[in-house]
């Protein structure tokens, strides 16, 4: 895997963290890809979330 894709996803995180925004795609997909979380796992962590607002 490229090195950008983990640079990519571990600064998108990070910043996210900074700025207490949540990202739960983007940490279900850096799970996926650098923990072996299997993708299929991530459907239910996402659809039961609550919905809220977006803004």
């Amino acid at each position: 895997m490229r090195n950008w894709v983990r640079t990519s996803t571990t600064a998108a995180l990070e910043i996210a963290e900074r700025l207490d925004v949540d990202m739960p795609i983007t940490r279900l997909m850096s799970e996926v890809l650098f923990e072996g979380l299997p993708a299929a796992d991530c459907i239910p962590v996402l659809m039961e979330r609550p919905p809220r607002s977006e803004w």
